[in-house]
């Protein structure tokens, strides 16, 4: 990843991008080596020089059939595995108790079986800015804030228009439709992560930022109490 990860789901995601990294690169330094060897040995090397025909070779016919296969298989479930962890599925040796889910009955049963969190926040997307709702019941329309080290859920739906809310630091993206409610997980430490809605809602799209402000618990303390007051 570019952006460095901060978070449990951001780490898978990077885990996976490194191995699919890994297997690009041997695939590619295999296919050009074979193509120097093949030039090099196999060139023309007079005007009457021509290559030994040869009708196909069973074995090299196997091989470069078997070797993608087996390739994509193990890369699909690297995948998987990591799709598994960031929607809560969860593997035999590595079950992670959270989920990033639209609003269907699947995600709804893993929310409510989920680990308590420390905080819940309520968003709502609209053209074009984040409206967080907070459980003292204050409302602000500005950067997302929120202590650091503390597992905060976000419960996010769309008041108008599809949007996206993409943190890159801290996860994967996920799709905010209207009338549906989708879940977001982060644990995260202190520092200020930059995002921004990722897919096109509109004339002001571009202005329609998603900043996450993480912050010792004191300064948020003080933070929420002044929005009280407001």
């Amino acid at each position: 990843m570019l952006v460095p990860p901060v978070s449990q789901d951001a780490q898978v995601i990077n885990n996976l991008y490194v191995v699919l990294y890994i297997f690009s690169a041997l695939v590619f330094l295999l296919v050009e080596g074979l193509l120097v060897v093949s030039v090099v040995k196999f060139r023309r090397r007079s005007a009457n020089d021509a290559p030994i025909q040869i009708h196909g070779h069973t074995g090299l016919e196997t091989m470069w059939t078997i070797l993608p296969m087996v390739l994509v298989a193990v890369i699909f479930l690297f995948s998987v595995n990591a799709m598994n962890q960031l929607q809560a599925t969860g593997t035999f040796n590595d079950p992670l108790n959270h989920v990033h889910g639209i609003n269907d009955q699947v995600a709804i049963k893993r929310v409510s079986e989920a680990k308590k969190v420390d905080i819940v926040i309520n968003v709502t997307a609209r053209q074009w800015m984040w409206q967080y709702k907070y459980a003292d019941g204050f409302v602000v329309n500005q950067d997302l804030v929120v202590p650091e080290n503390k597992t905060i859920r976000l419960d996010i739906v769309s008041a108008d228009v599809i949007h996206a809310w993409w943190i890159p630091a801290l996860g994967g993206m996920i799709y905010v439709n209207p009338g549906e409610m989708s879940h977001v997980w982060f644990n995260a430490p202190g520092g200020t992560y930059y995002g921004q809605c990722n897919v096109f809602c509109g004339l002001a799209h571009s202005q329609m930022l998603s900043n996450v402000k993480v912050v010792p618990q004191a300064e948020y303390d003080a933070w929420v109490a002044e929005q009280k007051t407001k």
